[in-house]
């Protein structure tokens, strides 16, 4: 999985000493506008823990205009440099599972999640 800001997903050859194995090709999350949050990427099914999350999208949610992430079956990482927006999946990811605003330290209201000059926000969890 890549992280927002179009930063690689996949290790340094130079650093790693054996190749690591490949889940299903995952969509690169974006900040365009013209995406759907609401379709589906499609993904093998059967590899998945039951209640496993299986996408996070969101729409007009803190730096994101519309972002679609389909996380593996296995171990995910967010990476990427400061400013590109791997907390505020974490954050979809709490608020989108009934978690308190508080929780995150980041603000005590869910209206303080959608982004500026927006009227309102979405997250969605598929699990």
């Amino acid at each position: 999985m890549a992280a927002p800001g179009g930063l690689p997903a996949t290790l340094n050859p130079q650093i790693s000493k054996r190749p690591l194995p490949r889940d299903a090709p995952s969509e690169v999350p974006s900040k365009r506008k013209n995406s759907n949050p609401t379709s589906t990427l499609p993904r093998p099914s059967g590899l998945f823990v039951e209640g496993s999350i299986v996408r996070i999208a969101m729409e007009n949610f803190l730096t994101y205009d519309i972002c679609e992430v389909s996380p593996g079956p296995h171990l995910n990482m967010i990476i990427g440099a400061n400013g590109t927006g791997k907390s505020s999946i974490v954050c979809a990811i709490c608020l989108g599972l009934a978690g308190k605003p508080a929780f995150m330290g980041r603000a005590d209201k869910v209206g303080f999640f959608v982004k500026r000059g927006c009227s309102k926000g979405v997250v969605e969890i598929e699990l």
